[in-house]
């Protein structure tokens, strides 16, 4: 039986947010023209379902629109200057030295409330913040105790033991300081980020491109971008999503996502360049992060205004699977329904049995349920949910390289079902024993993920 791991992430007049998850300790390390329509059909048609480009709201979403604007280059990089040699950023998500917007992003692994079930077989490599009345003690895992190698940032109380998490830098209590979000309400209380996504589409100026779909600025439809090692999916600054997104495999350049349905990881979804494994000496993390900005080694935040979804989230009647989203402990508000979950079945090509393909096997099977082959070992990428992140993970433990902010973060794996719990995982180089969110030390050293939510972040001092 996977263990759970439950947290709760924001109250904040929001639901209460549960984590269930399995594992944790230490760090890891041309296009196609066609459109997945919400019709569910591809298309050759190279405009979106609004058939304009470049409409009020800034929309630019010709296949050939995306072309141009990607470029041969600056899509796959810095363009260095031939006269000096200095990188400069095409994406506008790289800050120069100097810039104080540099830390107006998320400094934090985790923003996590509620640990109702427990954080069994979690690490979490950077800083924790919870915002609710207080952090209650949750259930625990006499094998694999929850690391935090961090600190934990709480807005009010914190009533976990030791014997629950080991939170290596310790405990602050009515924490008000750099690393907690701004209360912009004025409610006394710690807000939630949110993107304003009624009003992003102007906003946007980046371009992705796959061999599924490809456009610049604004996707008025369903989205699919899928990469693989010789024709990674490539990115480049910000855009818009206007529908779901299906992404997963390898992916290049720096670009943040922003998605107003759901967005689906149904595979490892990698960088081809990473800055992981960070030292867990924060100072020395820092230092290869200023590094890795630098080097302009790729990048990758996706932001939902539902829901991210990983792994499988199908039930699996045949095994006695039951969706994630649809066990005892998950909440009322939390459950398929509510959150839309099979909205993809209805457009993507194939339906139930088309995402089922795009499900993989472990690279290191834990378990008797690895033989289902839908496993998720690590993710590239600052995943951000207004309601959940959420998933299983059959038959793996997972590693999730960037950091999670959520309303329901409750992501199952088999990481307590690993024989050898000290087996290092072939895709995310840790401890099977264990699964894991990273964060990436590259925020609030010039990466500017996330930053249409910058106005609830403090400037840090370097």
């Amino acid at each position: 039986m996977a263990a759970r791991f439950l947290l709760g992430i924001f109250s904040l007049g929001l639901a209460t947010l549960l984590v269930a998850n399995c594992s944790g300790s230490s760090f890891s390390g041309g296009s196609g023209a066609k459109k997945s329509g919400k019709d569910g059909k591809d298309g050759d048609n190279p405009t979106d379902e609004n058939g304009k480009d470049g409409d009020a709201d800034g929309e630019d979403t010709g296949d050939a629109d995306a072309k141009d604007a990607d470029g041969a280059d600056s899509s796959d990089g810095p363009i260095i200057d031939e006269t000096t040699g200095v990188k400069t950023d095409p994406t506008g998500l790289i800050a120069e030295n100097g810039d104080d917007s540099k830390h107006l992003v998320p400094q934090f692994g985790l923003l996590a409330n509620d640990l109702k079930c427990g954080m069994c077989h979690l690490s979490i490599n950077g800083d924790v913040v919870s915002t609710a009345a207080t952090v209650p003690e949750p259930h625990t895992d006499a094998r694999n105790k929850a690391v935090v190698n961090g600190a934990w940032f709480a807005s009010q109380d914190y009533a976990m033991s030791s014997e629950a998490v080991n939170v290596r830098d310790g405990v602050q209590k009515n924490y008000r300081g750099e690393e907690m979000p701004k209360d912009l309400d004025k409610d006394g209380k710690p807000d939630f980020p949110r993107a304003d996504f009624d009003n992003l589409a102007g906003k946007m100026t980046g371009s992705v491109k796959s061999n599924k779909d490809s456009f610049s600025k604004v996707s008025s439809s369903n989205v699919t971008l899928i990469g693989t090692d010789s024709d990674p999916i490539v990115l480049k600054g910000e855009v818009l999503v206007k529908g779901d997104l299906v992404i997963s495999g390898r992916y290049k350049g720096i670009g943040t996502i922003y998605v107003t349905g759901n967005a689906y990881i149904p595979s490892d979804l990698l960088g081809q360049t990473s800055p992981f494994p960070y030292s867990t000496d924060k100072a020395k993390a820092k230092q290869h992060a200023k590094d890795a900005v630098k080097d302009r080694l790729d990048a990758l935040a996706i932001a939902s205004h539902g829901s991210v979804i990983v792994g499988n989230f199908l039930p699996i009647t045949a095994a006695g699977i039951h969706s994630v989203f649809e066990r005892d402990d998950t909440p009322p508000e939390m459950r398929s329904g509510p959150l839309n979950t099979n909205s993809v079945l209805s457009w993507y090509p194939g339906g139930e049995s088309g995402i089922s393909a795009l499900f993989k096997p472990s690279a290191l099977p834990c378990g008797t349920a690895a033989q289902l082959n839908r496993a998720i070992g690590r993710i590239d990428a600052y995943l951000y949910a207004e309601k959940a992140v959420a998933g299983h993970s059959i038959g793996s433990s997972y590693s999730i390289n960037g950091g999670v902010i959520a309303d329901f973060f409750h992501i199952i794996s088999a990481a307590e079902q690993c024989a050898d719990q000290n087996a290092i995982h072939p895709t995310h180089k840790q401890p099977a024993g264990h699964s894991y969110v990273n964060f990436d030390y590259r925020m609030g050293e010039g990466l500017l993920l996330l930053k249409q939510m910058n106005k609830y972040f403090k400037t840090t001092t370097p």
